[in-house]
């Protein structure tokens, strides 16, 4: 089920009677920017959603997952949240939905043919595995090719980002502990 990330900011954003002046000043970012995000022509990168969600003083899964769900113990694949992230040519799709007791944040992540990530870096830790292509992961100054089958598993706080070199999408599974989106 696709997910208006545009729409819940905006509607944070006026709740708390933030104007985007402010967000953006705040957050670094131009009131054109934010607005193209509130609007979804745009749409953050990682970083840059947790920079916008840090500033308007809420976890970022308040705005990637649906509310109402927090209690299921199972969710059909129909039920899923999907974030497509335009930038990154990624495609995020939560295994779970939210809630506040879970200590892992699975997801299957599909990247189109030279898709990538932006470098970051984040408290816990992750584990993944590709399913289906060849993914490009750099881990501090470490370069991995993770093949179908390959896992990792490493410490979020090194820098680290990922790409798809090869002509196919690429997904993978992976677990983030605690949840950072």
């Amino acid at each position: 089920m696709p997910l208006d990330l545009g729409k819940r900011l905006r509607s944070v954003r006026e709740e708390k009677a933030i104007s985007l002046s402010q967000l953006a000043e705040k957050t670094g970012y131009t009131k054109s920017f934010i607005s193209q995000v509130e609007k979804s022509k745009t749409s953050p990168s990682l970083s840059s959603l947790l920079r916008i969600t840090d500033a308007l003083g809420i976890n970022p899964q308040e705005i990637l997952h649906r509310e109402g769900t927090s209690e299921k113990i199972m969710v059909k694949k129909s039920e899923r949240d999907v974030y497509n992230h335009k930038k990154s040519k990624a495609q995020f799709e939560f295994l779970f939905t939210k809630n506040a007791r879970r200590k892992m944040e699975p997801l299957f992540i599909t990247v189109k043919a030279g898709g990538l990530s932006d470098s970051y870096s984040h408290e816990g830790e992750e584990f993944g595995t590709v399913l289906k292509g060849t993914l490009e992961l750099t881990v501090g100054a470490e370069t991995f090719y993770l093949e179908e089958g390959d896992c990792v598993y490493f410490s979020s706080h090194i820098k680290h980002h990922w790409k798809n070199s090869g002509p196919d999408e690429v997904v993978a599974l992976w677990v983030t502990t605690p949840p950072s989106f």
